[in-house]
């Protein structure tokens, strides 16, 4: 097995992992997932228990697609765009100065508070992903017809 396919097996595994588990205690208590999303400031109330009740379930379908190698590319896409969702939504927090906590894996007031060091955590998520997708997107494809 080549480094490159090591790596993005490694990345692969760990975003899936990560995802799996961030999406089980939102799928357990979708009440106090939801009051997180409110928290946050940044969707209109009648949206936050709609994106509250799908995003848990996404993540764990996108956890799960990770870890089996299913459609990995269009996965490492998604797990970017979500990340990088999170990140503006952790960013504009810290910066508006919202009392909240992080909702990222447990919910309720036991979790972890927003601060400069969850932005953090958040960019080595999101550089994770940045690399998985680049090694995706690098890989040579098999066509059945070159141009």
């Amino acid at each position: 097995m080549k480094t490159r396919d090591t790596l993005l097996l490694a990345t692969r595994l760990f975003l899936g992992i990560l995802f799996l588990y961030a999406s089980v205690d939102k799928i357990l208590h979708p009440a106090a997932f939801s009051e997180t999303v409110m928290n946050y400031r940044m969707l209109p109330e009648p949206l936050v228990n709609v994106f509250a009740l799908w995003l848990p379930v996404a993540e764990f379908i996108v956890g799960i697609l990770l870890v089996a190698g299913i459609w990995s590319k269009a996965m490492s896409r998604i797990v970017f765009a979500m990340l990088c969702m999170f990140l503006i939504a952790i960013v504009q927090s810290v910066a508006r100065g919202i009392d909240t906590h992080c909702g990222c894996f447990t919910q309720g007031g036991e979790g972890t508070p927003i601060s400069y060091l969850t932005v953090l955590r958040d960019v080595a998520f999101l550089a994770v992903s940045g690399l998985s997708l680049w090694i995706e997107t690098e890989r040579p494809t098999w066509r059945l017809f070159r141009a």
